[in-house]
């Protein structure tokens, strides 16, 4: 169903920089559209965890699929294309059956965003998705030191899964570890009326959204906030925020 009065916060973040999204899930009175990255080393992890036959299965799956038949050859597979057909195989089936219970992380903070202590907070939903990495992912290698070999963090895969299941007119793209003002999501609502107000197409404009880091952290070394514009300056002016 479309959200046609909302505006949705677009965003994404690896595994273990999910925690940065709960500032932003306090504040922002209109939906979020975030996609979560997950490493190959990450998702195993979390499968033996659950299943600590794992291993033992991939390793007896890749003794049965040591050649493969085309055009009526044989063909041998490589070692590393044998353990990835076996993997993705029983990765598959375990998180088609078992998913919610392996990746508990993930499914533990939408919790208690939607339904925990920050239930009180005006977001409205917090979709997540969730984006493995495999061996066939086509993501840039980049050479780190001492000869290891990493795979750069997908950003833009990562942007176009949380923009596809967007359901408002109207998106708001930004980084995991920022913050939106207080009351911004009403705000921007009513400049945008006003500009369609105007006869200005608002599909053809953007508006850019100035950004400040805040040097001043609560208990949970989170960023405070500032509600206002006069507190902003003021905090400028004491060389506690820097824009």
């Amino acid at each position: 169903y479309r959200q046609k009065d909302k505006i949705t916060i677009v965003t994404q973040c690896s595994l273990d920089r999910l925690k940065w999204i709960s500032p932003m899930c306090r504040v922002w009175q209109g939906p979020i559209s975030l996609a979560v990255y997950i490493q190959k080393e990450e998702l195993m992890s979390f499968l033996k965890a659950y299943d600590p036959t794992l291993e033992m299965r991939i390793m007896s799956s890749r003794r049965g699929l040591n050649s493969t038949t085309v055009a009526d050859s044989t063909t041998t597979t490589s070692e590393r294309e044998e353990e990835s057909i076996a993997t993705t195989k029983l990765v598959t089936s375990l998180l088609r059956t078992k998913g919610k219970q392996i990746l508990t992380s993930v499914v533990d903070f939408w919790k208690k965003i939607e339904y925990g202590d920050n239930a009180t907070s005006n977001t409205s939903a917090l979709d997540i998705h969730l984006l493995f990495e495999t061996e066939k992912s086509n993501h840039v290698c980049v050479q780190q030191g001492r000869g290891a070999v990493q795979a750069m963090y997908p950003v833009n895969a990562l942007r176009n899964l949380a923009l596809r299941y967007v359901r408002s007119d109207y998106v708001f793209l930004l980084d995991a570890d920022f913050v939106p003002s207080h009351d911004m999501h009403r705000r921007a609502w009513l400049q945008i009326q006003k500009v369609a107000s105007q006869s200005i197409r608002p599909d053809r404009l953007a508006f850019i959204v100035p950004a400040w880091e805040v040097l001043d952290q609560d208990s949970n070394n989170e960023a405070i906030v500032p509600r206002t514009k006069r507190d902003i300056i003021a905090m400028a002016n004491a060389k506690r925020a820097i824009g």
